[in-house]
């Protein structure tokens, strides 16, 4: 099937580990792909060079375990999207990003617009929020996970100097090719952030919620993280920061059209320390307070979850 291609462009190490990943991920498929002409060996120009290999300047500081990939075994892996559109390529992102954690032994779960969607939102995710969870007595940081991933995969992922600079930290992108130059089609940021981190728990994976075979953080956890997004945002200084207020008062009322949300108002979890800090529980009532003050017509949802208004 393959008799008029153009062999030209297929760079070699490319097209081994494409015809390994069918072999080892799709060997259900594999019939089909033989016909493509993966199981043929095909000459390839000797005009491009093979690159060499990358010398990480900086060992991981994790050691690797086993490549079993943290995703829900119930689900069945997809072959990779030739063209994908933004949303695909945010949850390919998520989807690469948690593989290596767990490739490195640490376990993710999904929050922020993201978490949104998945749950059910209508509104396109512009990014990757991963909550690491961690072990007893870990010492990582954010910083050491990110370098970690760069060194694993520096053709997907790649950092970039903060902004700000006097930040002592740097952003994590994941990008679909090592082109020079990226685009909002090609490239989308990943943040990782620990447990402590914007009052975010270091809960048990049981509580993980698994959609699409991807792991996310429980509903009622996203919804009052996403209101403690809007107290933040509109608090702040920062003009493009502030603007962001409107984007999460959508999300916010998008989650409470959810069959999740309604399946809050048996459990109402707002008590359970194992996700809500006391400290955190205080400031969830006095933000659904000041939330249904500036959107009154809220109020009843959240009355109905078991929140005063």
């Amino acid at each position: 099937m393959l008799d008029n291609l153009d062999t030209e462009p297929l760079y070699p190490p490319l097209w081994d580990a494409s015809r390994e990943r069918i072999i080892s991920e799709y060997s259900g498929s594999a019939a089909v792909w033989k016909k493509l002409g993966f199981g043929l060996e095909l000459s390839i120009a000797k005009a491009i060079p093979p690159l060499p290999p990358i010398q990480p300047s900086e060992p991981p500081q994790i050691l690797c375990s086993s490549p079993e990939v943290f995703l829900d075994p119930t689900e069945p892996q997809l072959p990779p999207i030739a063209n994908p559109t933004r949303t695909q390529m945010v949850i390919m992102a998520a989807q690469d990003s948690i593989r290596l954690l767990y490739k490195c032994g640490w376990r993710s779960a999904i929050f922020g617009g993201l978490a949104c969607f998945l749950y059910g939102n209508s509104r396109s995710p512009n990014d990757v929020d991963l909550l690491v969870l961690l072990r007893p007595g870990s010492t990582i940081t954010a910083e050491e996970l990110k370098r970690n991933l760069v060194v694993l995969d520096p053709y997907h992922f790649f950092t970039t100097p903060s902004k700000d600079p006097q930040a002592a930290y740097c952003i994590l992108w994941y990008r679909l090719t090592n082109a020079p130059a990226q685009t909002a089609q090609t490239a989308c940021k990943i943040d990782l952030l620990l447990p402590g981190t914007l009052n975010l728990p270091n809960f048990p994976p049981s509580l993980i919620h698994w959609d699409e075979g991807l792991p996310l953080v429980p509903f009622s956890l996203l919804l009052v993280q996403k209101l403690q997004a809007w107290d933040d945002h509109r608090r702040s200084r920062n003009p493009i920061k502030w603007q962001r207020q409107r984007t999460d008062m959508e999300d916010l009322d998008g989650l409470t059209c959810l069959s999740s949300f309604d399946s809050l108002k048996s459990s109402q979890p707002w008590s359970d320390t194992t996700l809500f800090s006391p400290e955190f529980q205080k400031l969830t009532k006095e933000r659904v307070i000041n939330y249904c003050t500036s959107f009154p017509s809220s109020a009843p949802a959240w009355t109905s979850i078991g929140f005063e208004t």
